[in-house]
């Protein structure tokens, strides 16, 4: 968004080089939202391709581990409860793996623009991150109080 804004700065002053001002701020532009997407893309495979061979790994070496197991006990227990248990156990890495992504991405969206603001303004940033820590800790002070009457 700041080069946007910086483009429609440049179309205000007018001056002699607009259009090739306008054009180097769209390319620049472009290409910011094209690297981001590309790290993320490749990042986001790279992690499903990573979980899923966890995931493919775990229910191998299990069911494996079952079917060694001898005849006498699968007759004596029930062994759908334990197939039972190793598809809950395979969700649950799922699930981690789903919480784990949403935790990152969160973390990355929240800084993001503190490194942003950083590059463009250093009076800006302090301002910025002044106020987002004390939004912060308002969260964490009514979390806290919200959650005595909670229970």
């Amino acid at each position: 968004s700041y080069i946007f804004w910086k483009s429609v700065n440049l179309i205000q002053e007018n001056s002699p080089n607009l259009l090739n001002n306008l054009i180097f701020n769209f390319f620049l532009f472009f290409l910011v939202i094209l690297a981001f997407r590309l790290f993320f893309t490749f990042s986001d495979y790279l992690r499903t391709w990573t979980w899923y061979h966890i995931i493919k790994n775990f229910k191998e070496f299990m069911y494996d581990k079952l079917l060694k197991i001898s005849f006498n006990w699968h007759n004596d227990n029930h062994s759908w409860k334990t197939i039972n248990q190793i598809n809950t156990a395979t969700e649950s890495i799922y699930s981690f793996n789903i919480s784990q992504h949403q935790t990152i991405l969160t973390i990355v969206n929240f800084f993001w623009p503190i490194i942003a603001l950083l590059l463009i303004d250093v009076n800006l940033w302090i301002f910025s991150t002044i106020w987002w820590v004390l939004i912060l800790l308002n969260s964490i002070f009514f979390d806290k109080y919200i959650i005595k009457y909670y229970k």
